[in-house]
């Protein structure tokens, strides 16, 4: 508003003065608060006077409007990540995300199709613009850092994914975050061989190469055609065959059943295998099996039989 005032009185002055039109003396105002100065285009004594005055004024006002803008953005800013943090704090067991690069949004993409609550870092602000404008919490920092990890709940996060852009960044996030809490389940991505190993030592549980993923897939689709095109997790047609895990576990309403009972129910499902608690794995299930608390289900079908069954696994509460 100061600004604005300014250039009108200027305009009206300089009107009067030198008796310009009015988008002369409004350019020759805006001249003169802007401090460019290309002459006095003839000023009378008055017009001097006049340039004066609004010199004094026009730029102090000038700067003083500059500085509450940049004031205002930056207070702007600290709301939004003061509101991101408080979002932040009321959800746990959840996945944080250490990186937005290729493989990151790919990461983020699934889980928040899946509607795993979880957490983005980077620190490029570009890509944490982006995470924010897709609806994702997000934090800008590097993730090797302990605070910005505990700015992301680290405490009460599940697990950990290291999707940074070198292998030598995954190895320091998975050690910072595996010594922060060895508790967590770190997932990192590997680029090179070597570092598979190197990210082991530093704490990752598991290790995921896209170099070896792709040429395993690229060899099992020659070797294996049929079989390779049926499992295709990236193939959306009809016909496809999916793979969905069950965990028996809090109240599950399949806890305590024989996989005999279950599958009579549902017949066009195929139980691959059970994973216990104690870590044992049983494939291709006895009928008989009873599923137990802390038992993970390993079930293979098609992907509206595998919704159904899913939902009839999944407890009353969490649903709701």
């Amino acid at each position: 508003m100061a600004v604005c005032a300014v250039l009108a009185l200027g305009t009206a002055g300089f009107m009067w003065t030198e008796g310009w039109t009015p988008w002369h003396a409004f350019y020759f105002t805006v001249v003169t608060i802007s401090t460019v100065g290309y002459g006095d285009y003839g000023l009378s004594h008055n017009g001097r006077v006049l340039t004066v005055g609004v010199m004094f004024t026009g730029i102090g006002t000038l700067t003083y409007a500059i500085g509450e803008f940049i004031r205002i953005a930056i207070a702007l800013g600290m709301e939004t990540e003061r509101h991101m943090l408080q979002q932040i704090r009321l959800i746990k067991q959840h996945v944080i995300v250490c990186g937005m690069g290729r493989i990151g949004r790919v990461v983020c993409e699934e889980l928040h199709e899946a509607s795993r609550p979880f957490v983005v870092l980077d620190s490029d602000p570009e890509r944490i613009a982006e995470a924010t404008e897709l609806g994702y919490l997000a934090v800008r920092g590097d993730a090797s850092d302990e605070r910005i990890l505990e700015k992301a709940g680290i405490e009460r996060a599940e697990s950990v994914v290291c999707v940074a852009n070198t292998d030598a960044a995954n190895i320091v996030i998975a050690l910072t975050a595996h010594h922060t809490f060895p508790h967590l389940t770190i997932y990192a991505r590997a680029e090179h061989g070597p570092s598979v190993r190197k990210l082991k030592r530093a704490g990752a549980t598991h290790v995921v190469s896209p170099t070896l993923v792709s040429g395993r897939r690229i060899a099992q689709a020659l070797l294996r055609p049929t079989a390779a095109a049926l499992l295709d997790p990236d193939d959306e047609r009809d016909g496809k065959i999916r793979l969905a895990e069950i965990h028996i576990e809090g109240k599950c309403p399949l806890t305590g059943t024989m996989i005999a009972d279950v599958g009579r129910d549902h017949e066009r499902l195929v139980f691959v295998a059970i994973e216990h608690a104690s870590g044992d794995v049983s494939p291709r299930p006895d009928p008989h099996a009873k599923l137990t608390d802390g038992d993970v289900l390993l079930v293979a079908g098609m992907p509206e039989d595998l919704v159904r069954f899913i939902d009839r696994a999944t407890p009353l509460s969490a649903a709701a």
